[in-house]
């Protein structure tokens, strides 16, 4: 049975997203969905010492519905500036000169584009961590829909899917009911996130996976990655 998830493409995003990656058989981007200001797409939490502290890359200015893969990032500096405090804000972190290349890898991306550049980190994130569940772009599929649930219906029959993957935190969008009709299973994924040394005695969890791979390695965070229940 083919397990799918789809999420939009977010920027650096936290340890449960790859949770839902790494538990399924195929992933999908949405890359085309509405951008949203305010949410995870050009932004998201790091911990520097003492707290935690939102980071974000600017976005050029377009109309309310655009989707996300006509936004474009405004200005490339922001990524040498966004780098370059990943370096002081993790610089006693024992992982930073990995994961300060890799993110470097990540900002230099030739692209403007908001949905090639976010998909393609998450991409250069699950090769790091040994995910190997295909990521593929909803574009690139024929589908239809009116509501939230009647479009991720139409992708999962699309791609004969068995099984659709979302986070817990979804719970109330999708009746699985409805999922059954279509011989489809609708599973949600409860993360539990275990504590992982960062600085200090404070505990500051679902930060950016970026926080998770300067403390971890890349085996420590597999592990990590299997911290969840599916029902």
């Amino acid at each position: 049975m083919l397990s799918l998830s789809i999420m939009q493409p977010y920027l650096f995003p936290y340890l449960g997203y790859f949770q839902v990656i790494n538990a399924s058989d195929i992933f999908f981007s949405y890359d085309n969905a509405q951008y949203m200001k305010g949410g995870y797409v050009n932004r998201n939490k790091i911990h520097p010492s003492g707290g935690t502290s939102w980071f974000a890359l600017p976005v050029s200015s377009s109309p309310v519905n655009t989707p996300i893969n006509q936004k474009s990032y405004a200005d490339r500096s922001k990524r040498d500036s966004l780098l370059q405090r990943l370096q002081n804000c993790y610089r006693k972190a024992p992982h930073q000169s990995d994961i300060v290349n890799l993110v470097d890898l990540c900002l230099t991306h030739p692209s403007d584009n908001v949905a090639e550049l976010n998909t393609y980190s998450i991409k250069q994130i699950c090769a790091f961590l040994g995910i190997s569940t295909p990521v593929r772009n909803v574009s690139e599929i024929n589908f239809h829909g009116n509501s939230g649930q009647d479009k991720v219906l139409s992708i999962c029959k699309a791609q004969n899917a068995g099984a659709y993957i979302n986070p817990i935190g979804g719970a109330g969008l999708y009746d699985r009911s409805a999922f059954a009709t279509h011989g489809i299973e609708l599973q949600f994924l409860k993360s539990h996130l275990p504590r992982y040394q960062q600085f200090g005695s404070d505990w500051f969890p679902s930060l950016s996976i970026i926080d998770v791979m300067m403390f971890n390695s890349a085996s420590e965070i597999r592990e990590l990655l299997e911290c969840y229940d599916l029902a």
